[in-house]
């Protein structure tokens, strides 16, 4: 059976980024951040909502990933770790939940996503490096 990945959009912060939850095979897993809406501009926004494939691939810069493929006008999409949306361009990043983060950069606090190394990796072990996985976006 192909996995599917529902990401669902729950907030889009212009400041922050666009906040979401993961759910695998109609499961909750855990929780997402992307670039704010800039409409679908490559490198600084989060993709449109829709369906689409996902591959594994091998990434340069995080080794194993997943792949979101045939976005229009984009490209080099991935899941992968990083707690803030300013750690990505126009990537998914995971984490087990939301958060006020401190980080010598952002003194005051940023929100983002927490223990995101370790999620991601949960969520490669849990996809079982399926070569194919659908996924499904889109915001209540």
């Amino acid at each position: 059976m192909q996995p599917l990945i529902d990401l669902i959009r729950i907030e889009n912060n212009p400041a922050d980024g666009t906040f979401a939850v993961i759910k695998i095979n109609g499961h909750a897993f855990c929780a997402a951040i992307e670039p704010p809406w800039k409409n679908n501009q490559e490198d600084i926004s989060c993709i449109p909502c829709g369906c689409y494939i996902m591959h594994l691939v091998e990434s340069k810069s995080f080794g194993t990933v997943y792949e979101v493929q045939d976005v229009d006008d984009r490209s080099d999409i991935y899941f992968h770790w990083g707690n803030f949306c300013t750690d990505t361009e126009g990537c998914i990043l995971l984490g087990d939940s939301f958060g006020l983060l401190f980080t010598q950069q952002y003194s005051r606090g940023k929100r983002g996503v927490r223990n995101s190394i370790h999620t991601f990796k949960r969520f490669m072990l849990k996809l079982k490096d399926a070569p194919v996985v659908k996924l499904v976006i889109r915001e209540i």
